[in-house]
């Protein structure tokens, strides 16, 4: 499709004044970008043996900001789900009244630009557009390496660029309709041919203030947020101020900011203000929940700009009657409310990619907590697309499908999809008599890999990967019917791979499976894989279960995941709920007890502390103490079971296919 774009490459300003002489109400304006990197190609490119990296480089997640007589309307765009795709967004302003207007953009452009339209309003891209780069202000762009190392994923503030903002080189009200843009160039305009995706929903936007604000004996001022969420600064200056600003997901002691974060992001930045109640703000995201600001002698003017997909409190609510699980429902539903973007994402902070590892325990929490499913949708078209390295995780888009499908019911996707989730998300065609001797990637297993007790790496023809294999081929077979498909080839590779299990990796001595072939280990992951794989005779299964709830949670805030759904699957819930709501160094509580407002990426707390793959809690809650799931895809009909370890229990949810709730 030929579309006009404000062709100007760099951090720009934009802006086109027109004139109503009658009101305006629900005027839509559509917006299209550049897509995220252009220049970074090993970014975004498919790689040889199939993977993905989709990583988002340094400051590259936002490309426009769009504003309606000053006022910030909408942020974007998306990652788009075909890689030759450009993502429309639309949004509905403000009733308009008869008067002057005017529309302005902070857009940053590698290859075309900036696409505005709009039926309503006469702001169309042609030469009446004013521009102004502002690379001298906005620095730097985002095809330049973000540190000395040339790390692409940006180390000393992965995920976004240091903005030293000076307000002296901001044009004074340059949104305002009184501005004087006389001596900004006409836009440069230039007609392409492109693809379009259109957004299905925009990220909610808003501001809040801190929940507190001191100032220390040596004259800096601490500000605290409340929660941690992803969103950016803007702060009002006093005449000459030169404020350095530190932002932080925790404190480094009373009066200090921890701004090199755990996660190597460096949050400090000098900001410049030409005049009295001159503001400035980011244009990129960061994720923090406290700011420290040095050399402001008043007290701040200062507010985080919030950014979060589309999320209803009233969607979901619990009460266990344990206040311990209660406060855990709540960090998880957070969680998962303040990290939910365009897609799901690993973290913010570190690596904004969608893996598949995190999207599995991401996807089950949120339709925990969430009525909306479109992040899903995104998430899940995405991943079967665009796979990334380690072999299980490769492994875990079949689970994810299952989860999405029983869900929401989504048999378009299923069917238009149906090929590359055959021969592109299994492994299916290296088996050898059922087993797969060889995978050609690497293994991860656990992360991070010091949670691998007890764990024989140097096997050979490794157990978990295999059963995996089996757990996907069933996903097929399940499926397939709804795909218009024969089931049967699934189901026979299926069968032969669990005899196969039975003669090469069960050891009849120790009724255990072992970790490889030629292995004498039969560690905790392995068994706990083979159980929730259902790769286990159900003669053994009890002495497995058994096995695992012995060697209580050895493994990471990911697996442990899997962990709690084998043990309440297996008659474990008391021990389950212990582990739930145990108050150790290797708990949720301990997080809360840390000060942590979502969930992290270890039990150590030592890196990323806003990662939703730790927020399993609330979907083990819902799916196995309240015993809610559906029995029929898209919730046409459902089950539940409270447990009897909780008194006085009430749960609320919506569902595709309404609200339920019980007590």
């Amino acid at each position: 499709m030929k579309k006009t774009f404000i062709n100007s490459i760099g951090n720009i300003f934009a802006r086109r004044e027109f004139e109503l002489t009658t009101p305006v109400t629900g005027a839509c304006v559509s917006i299209i970008a550049d897509r995220h990197s252009y220049l970074r190609d090993k970014c975004l490119k498919i790689n040889n043996d199939g993977t993905d990296a989709n990583w988002l480089v340094g400051g590259s997640f936002l490309k426009f900001k769009l504003y309606c007589d000053g006022n910030l309307i909408g942020i974007g765009p998306f990652r788009a789900q075909n890689d030759n795709a450009y993502v429309r967004h639309t949004f509905i302003l403000p009733d308009l009244t008869p008067g002057k207007h005017v529309i302005s953009l902070i857009f940053r452009g590698e290859k075309y630009g900036i696409n505005i339209e709009s039926e309503q309003l006469d702001i169309n891209i042609d030469s009446n557009w004013k521009v102004l780069n502002v690379n001298d202000l906005y620095r730097p762009i985002c095809y330049e390496f973000p540190h000395i190392t040339g790390y692409y994923k940006g180390d000393i503030g992965p995920g976004e660029y240091f903005e030293h903002l000076d307000g002296n080189k901001l044009p004074q009200n340059w949104q305002s309709c009184s501005f004087d843009d006389s001596n900004w160039q006409n836009a440069g305009i230039a007609d392409f041919d492109i693809e379009i995706e259109d957004a299905p929903y925009n990220y909610e936007l808003y501001y809040r203030k801190p929940v507190s604000k001191r100032k220390t004996p040596d004259g800096r001022w601490i500000c605290d947020f409340g929660t941690e969420m992803i969103g950016s600064i803007s702060l009002a200056g006093e005449k000459a101020d030169f404020a350095e600003l530190r932002l932080g997901e925790e404190m480094l002691d009373e009066n200090r900011v921890r701004f090199q974060t755990r996660s190597l992001n460096c949050y400090q930045e000098m900001w410049r203000f030409k005049n009295k109640g001159q503001k400035l703000e980011h244009f990129g995201l960061r994720i923090f929940r406290y700011a420290e600001i040095c050399g402001m002698e008043n007290e701040p003017e200062i507010e985080q700009l919030c950014i979060h997909a589309p999320f209803n409190d009233d969607d979901s609510c619990m009460k266990s009657g344990i206040e311990a699980l209660d406060r855990i429902y709540e960090l998880c539903k957070r969680t998962i409310k303040h990290c939910n973007m365009d897609m799901y994402t690993d973290c913010f902070s570190r690596e904004r990619i969608c893996y598949e590892a995190d999207s599995y325990i991401t996807m089950r929490t949120d339709f925990a907590v969430s009525g909306d499913t479109r992040t899903a949708a995104r998430s899940m078209e995405f991943l079967i697309n665009h796979q990334t390295w380690p072999v299980e995780w490769k492994q875990m888009i079949l689970p994810i499908l299952d989860r999405y499908l029983m869900h929401t019911a989504d048999f378009a996707l299923l069917k238009r999809n149906w090929n590359t989730l055959v021969n592109d998300c299994s492994y299916q065609q290296l088996m050898q008599k059922g087993i797969i001797y060889d995978f050609p990637r690497k293994h991860i297993f656990d992360w991070p890999y010091h949670e691998l007790r007890n764990f024989d790496r140097d096997a050979q023809s490794f157990a978990i990967p295999n059963f995996l294999n089996y757990a996907g081929l069933k996903i097929l077979e399940k499926w397939a019917p709804y795909a218009e498909q024969d089931a049967e080839p699934y189901r026979n590779l299926a069968n032969e791979a669990f005899e196969a299990f039975q003669q090469l990796y069960f050891d009849k001595g120790k009724k255990l499976y072992r970790d490889g072939i030629n292995s004498e280990n039969c560690s905790m992951h392995s068994n706990l894989w083979a159980l929730w794989c259902n790769a286990v005779p159900a003669e053994y299964q009890n002495e497995i279960a058994k096995f695992i709830s012995v060697c209580g949670p050895q493994c990471s805030l990911y697996t442990v995941q899997f962990y709690l759904d084998v043990l309440f699957k297996y008659g474990y819930e008391k021990q389950a709920l212990d582990i739930l709501i145990n108050d150790s160094d290797r708990s949720w509580l301990s997080m809360l007890e840390s000060g942590l407002t979502l969930t992290a990426e270890y039990w150590e707390k030592n890196n990323s502390m806003a990662h939703p793959w730790g927020s399993c809690p609330a979907n083990i809650i819902v799916e196995h103490l309240f015993g809610l799931k559906p029995t029929s895809p898209g919730w046409k009909t459902y089950e539940y079971k409270i447990s009897p370890l909780l008194k006085n229990a009430e749960l609320k949810l919506k569902t595709p296919n309404g609200i339920i709730n019980i007590k």
